[in-house]
């Protein structure tokens, strides 16, 4: 199968249609490249794992929660 250039589709499919199709290709096109351009690829694990610090491996998430909450909860205790 022979490899068209962009004039050459332009020229056997576009130019002698009405301009409504014109339209209607363009929005297709259009839209092509707006949802092309928002992908992204996905990170694998391998990418990211090691990223947090040490003392999150080990901790279940909900007592760091917590327990960041009540030191945060010291702090800004007011004195007196």
């Amino acid at each position: 199968m022979a490899t068209m250039t962009v004039e050459e589709l332009y020229e056997k499919y576009v130019k002698e249609r009405p301009a409504a199709d014109k339209m209607k290709l363009l929005e297709i096109a259009r839209k092509d490249l707006d949802l092309s351009s928002m992908k992204r690829p996905r990170r694998k694990w391998s990418e990211i794992s090691g990223a947090v610090t040490y003392p999150m491996v080990a901790e279940d998430a909900q007592s760091w929660v917590s327990r960041s909450r009540a030191a945060d909860d010291e702090r800004s205790k007011p004195l007196k």
